[in-house]
């Protein structure tokens, strides 16, 4: 089966306006009436169905369902929400629904507590991994945080669609998934840096002079020195770079509300050094985090930790943690990490430094001599 990994550079369905590459699908974008509309496209699509897709972007029209029905009522909710950024989630976990449900032809009000409660005992049942990748990958359930988001989605379909009627989300009680506390990710910066340093500089088992050196290696060094996740940094375009003999500064772009954030920050020490090697490479474009991943936990365990305890994201946590013992205030790793101001998610990444901050902050504070 194709996939966005196969994909070249070259791939002339790049090149077309409003189309990009988003995980597993085609992005089609177009700005209707002042208001961002956003289809997925799977990724086997030509280019004229991409084409086509942009063009029927412009009425903003739902697709054909039966009036009355679930995927009707979603595909109008649907058009509600084109400018929200999280769009595109919404409108998978809501077709997702649709098919699990398999509703293509019920009303909503039909829908009640128990089907809910039928897909969620379907989904703890174990499910393969994807076909076409190797290695030992064991399977595993749907995480209880993706059930959840699966969850608030068809919940707030409801709420705000048909806040007459019993929403049956609400209604499932005590056989509704809990929330776990957030994790505390992250690791000590020597530590990192031993990771980095297990990571071999060279593709394959060849260490002779010449030898391809491992963009995996190049792209994990930049995720751990700049805080940038594997989504930034496939986005990141070469004039969203800027390198100084001294210093440099590396852009990302936020989609909020109607329009596009666009943020920039400087460049640390390491994340300076890590970004020339970076564009050397022309590390730019799309890649698979899988490679990434699986060199990651291996310099992980060659590091000391245990396998499967590091992720490829937990450089970014990384970086954050040992950012907020430098600095000791949380407005500023956001900025780093490209959080919105105020947001939530700045804490899950400087919460294993609190210890070393809360120690230095007792320590600084002390009277005046008399």
């Amino acid at each position: 089966m194709t996939n966005e990994y196969k994909i070249k550079k070259t791939d002339p369905r790049l090149a077309l306006r409003g189309v990009r590459i988003k995980g597993r699908q085609w992005e089609v974008s177009r700005q209707v009436a002042g208001k961002l509309c956003i289809a997925m496209m799977p990724i086997e699509s030509t280019a004229a169905a991409l084409i086509a897709e942009w063009e029927q972007l412009k009425t903003a029209a739902p697709k054909a369902a039966e009036a009355g029905t679930l995927p009707a009522a979603i595909a109008t909710f649907k058009l509600q929400i084109t400018a929200m950024p999280s769009y595109g989630a919404t409108a998978r976990e809501l077709d997702r629904w649709v098919a699990e449900l398999d509703a293509a032809d019920r009303d909503p009000a039909s829908i009640t507590a128990d089907d809910i409660a039928i897909v969620l005992n379907r989904w703890k049942i174990p499910v393969a991994r994807p076909a076409g990748l190797k290695g030992r990958w064991a399977p595993v359930p749907d995480p209880g945080s993706t059930v959840i988001k699966r969850l608030s989605a068809l919940s707030r379909f409801y709420s705000v669609m048909f806040p007459a009627l019993p929403n049956p989300i609400d209604a499932l009680g005590d056989r509704r998934p809990k929330a776990k506390g957030a994790e505390v990710r992250g690791v000590p910066i020597d530590v990192l840096v031993r990771i980095i340093a297990a990571m071999p500089d060279t593709f394959g088992r060849s260490r002779k002079p010449g030898a391809r050196l491992s963009l995996a290696k190049i792209r994990a060094t930049a995720m751990a020195y700049t805080g940038l996740d594997p989504i930034q940094l496939k986005e990141l375009k070469p004039n969203d770079v800027i390198l100084g003999p001294d210093a440099g500064t590396v852009r990302s772009y936020r989609r909020k509300g109607d329009g596009v954030v666009i943020d920039t920050i400087p460049l640390t020490g390491p994340g300076l050094a890590a970004m020339r090697a970076f564009v050397a490479a022309d590390a730019f474009g799309t890649f698979n985090t899988t490679v990434v991943y699986r060199a990651v936990v291996l310099a992980a365990a060659k590091a000391g930790i245990p396998r499967g305890t590091f992720r490829t994201k937990d450089l970014r946590h990384s970086f954050g943690s040992h950012l907020y013992t430098v600095c000791g205030d949380q407005a500023t790793v956001g900025r780093f990490l490209f959080h919105a101001p105020g947001s939530k998610m700045t804490a899950r990444y400087t919460r294993s430094a609190n210890r070393v901050v809360n120690e230095a902050a007792a320590a600084a504070f002390v009277l005046p001599a008399e």
